[in-house]
């Protein structure tokens, strides 16, 4: 085979969003509609519908860069309502009037004008506009926006707001970028109608766009590999140009071949990886059943059981069902997930759209009539790949063996399901157990009462513990996306106890959100704000907020989105706690905090000055304090010019 010093560089990404328009390979399309939009069309608020797990975050980010030199009369600002869902509308400007302001570099006096919902529209963004844009578009990329339909319908008076003041700013343009059907927001339906206008839509690739996805990474970095047109065929096949599942057949793939010295990919090398795909890609192919409740997750399961046989969803379920499940919540059931994009009507039947989709809920399978399964080709190949061929006829010698061993292994296994009978009854209870933990946290999400969200909260530390006994998805035989769904509760409990006040219980919940959560990243900034840039909260609520912080990182547990395992997060905090107790005169409290910041800390020489002033301003309090500190105080070492 010939050699390239490329053959070792996977150029396939995934698993992470794509930060560079240059590698954002199949969306061509999808930008060039947006940019006729604004440049072309002058169309000032574009409606984008983006199906769940489709690239979204790669597409938002790379967008901006599109907009090339020649078009540089665009500024972007971006901002996500992901994490504001429960605030106010004030509020919510108050956060967007930030990151305006951050990305065009404003002064604060005008940062300030933000301060109230008319004077957001009415003052502030007409002077930015006006004054600090030189003449280009301003366009707010507004991500997420249908969060905000989720609980008192926050989104019609946002938007109402925002058409009238495109109507009278010129230069003033709106990307609403969305998931959820459009019919559940009727007044956008509406908008559309009369503007004569249609959503952008955001999904699967098409085949040219999927073979870009394939091909035009290897030829970035000049690789020797090259696809045949059999195995381009069976990943268009398999993801349905899917971008991100293109990608992670494409990387293992890529792994294959190159572990085997081959420089030419062949259906066949397809077909082999497709166990070890589906393994990479948990996180991904779970995330088709985040947003599924448990009758549209049973359907689903049902969907793709269906193809497998070749009958009726509703046959599989017939076999299962609970009686408190009608054929009602099925044919909601069915409607959603066409809706969602995850099938499609095939003939008088149903078809799951995504093939690799299909093979791994076939390969999860909670259905209990597996036995009955008829495999179809696809099935055999994977599982050709899965194990060696075995013998047809195994020798006299042989079977005796193996018939000492079946018998030895019975014994061992009855043993020891008498031993554990007593204390786990069976697997079924479990899965029981499972499923009623589901519903309760369902329910309390559904409810949003604190009460009931706190019993369910505490049932889970107690009886289900994710510390000790591991991820709640890693203790239950079947995909009930607890994990998901309880982080979510923890969310929300944590959002409405701090916007209360409750300091405690709100920092408690939220950091026990664990990294996997599609959230994480934006409860991470909520904690970033207190620590950094919120100056709205009172410096004894700041007290009270730092404070818990530290316990949490201190218990033993530490608290995930924002652990003192990062030197930088820890070291912010102490310097913010710092300056509260120092504004409170606290010089004792100011001067402890400051002597926990590490020399490594980007702001350390202001540390140092500010430690400096406080002994000026009091030098007693401040020297009686060092000498009570049992650790040496790197901000300010025993000197003579001490």
């Amino acid at each position: 085979m010939q050699t390239n010093n490329h053959l070792s560089i996977n150029p396939y990404v995934f698993g992470k969003p794509i930060y560079e328009y240059n590698n954002l390979f199949g969306r061509k399309n999808d930008v060039d509609k947006i940019k006729d939009h604004i440049i072309n069309k002058d169309i000032k608020i574009t409606l984008l519908h983006v199906q769940r797990r489709i690239g979204k975050t790669s597409l938002i980010t790379c967008l901006p860069q599109s907009f090339t030199e020649e078009q540089n009369g665009v500024k972007f600002v971006t901002f996500s309502f992901q994490g504001y869902k429960d605030k106010p509308i004030p509020e919510i400007l108050n956060y967007l009037a930030d990151e305006i302001a951050g990305t065009i570099q404003l002064p604060q006096k005008v940062r300030d004008q933000a301060d109230t919902t008319h004077n957001f529209f009415e003052l502030f963004l007409p002077k930015v506009i006006d004054q600090y844009l030189s003449g280009q578009k301003l366009v707010l990329l507004l991500d997420e926006f249908d969060v905000l339909e989720e609980k008192d319908k926050k989104g019609k008076v946002l938007f109402d707001y925002l058409k009238k003041a495109v109507k009278e700013q010129k230069k003033l343009f709106a990307i609403l970028v969305f998931g959820r059907p459009l019919k559940d927001m009727k007044y956008l339906e509406t908008f559309l109608q009369e503007e004569g206008q249609e959503t952008i839509e955001v999904g699967l690739l098409d085949y040219e766009g999927t073979q870009d996805l394939i091909v035009e990474p290897l030829k970035r970095i000049q690789s020797v590999f090259r696809y045949e047109k059999s195995a381009i065929d069976r990943i268009w096949e398999l993801s349905a140009g899917h971008p991100s599942l293109t990608q992670l057949l494409c990387s293992n793939v890529f792994v294959h071949c190159r572990n085997k010295q081959q420089s030419v990919v062949r259906k066949d090398d397809v077909d082999s990886i497709l166990s070890q795909a589906m393994e990479e890609g948990q996180a991904i192919l779970q995330g088709f059943l985040e947003p599924l409740s448990d009758i549209e997750k049973l359907f689903f399961f049902a969907v793709a059981e269906a193809q497998e046989q070749g009958t009726d969803p509703l046959k599989i379920l017939k076999i299962i069902q609970k009686t408190t499940i009608t054929p009602a919540d099925f044919r909601r059931a069915r409607e959603r997930l066409i809706e969602l994009g995850f099938v499609e009507k095939n003939g008088k039947g149903l078809k799951i759209k995504v093939e690799l989709v299909r093979l791994w809920l076939i390969e999860k399978n909670p259905l209990p009539n597996n036995k009955q399964r008829k495999p179809k080709e696809g099935r055999k190949k994977i599982k050709r790949h899965i194990t060696s061929s075995q013998p047809n006829r195994p020798n006299p010698v042989a079977q005796f063996i193996a018939f000492i061993a079946l018998i030895s292994v019975i014994v061992f296994i009855g043993q020891k399901l008498l031993s554990r009978i007593d204390s786990s009854k069976n697997y079924e209870r479990f899965q029981s157990d499972c499923y009623r933990l589901s519903e309760e946290i369902s329910n309390a999400l559904e409810e949003k009462k604190d009460t009931t969200q706190l019993q369910v909260i505490k049932k889970v530390r107690t009886e289900w513990s994710r510390e000790k006994k591991g991820l709640l998805d890693k203790q239950c035989p079947y995909s009930y996306e607890l994990d998901a769904k309880y982080n979510a509760l923890l969310q929300y409990y944590g959002q409405s106890k701090v916007d209360t006040g409750n300091f405690d219980e709100g920092i408690e919940a939220f950091c026990e959100i664990t990294s996997e959560y599609k959230n994480f990243s934006d409860i991470k900034k909520i904690f970033e704000r207190w620590v950094l840039i919120d100056k709205r909260l009172s410096n004894e609520s700041t007290k009270r907020v730092l404070k818990q912080i530290i316990k949490q990182n201190q218990s033993g547990n530490d608290c995930l989105v924002y652990s003192f395992k990062d030197d930088r997060n820890k070291n912010d905090l102490y310097d913010l706690k710092a300056q509260v107790h120092a504004d409170d005169y606290e010089y004792g409290e100011a001067v402890e905090s400051y002597c926990k910041i590490t020399e490594n800390y980007y702001k350390f020489e202001t540390v140092v000055k500010q430690l400096k002033k406080l002994k000026r301003e009091n030098v007693e309090k401040v020297e009686e304090k060092l000498k009570e500190l049992n650790d040496p105080c790197p901000a300010f070492p025993p000197s003579p010019d001490n």
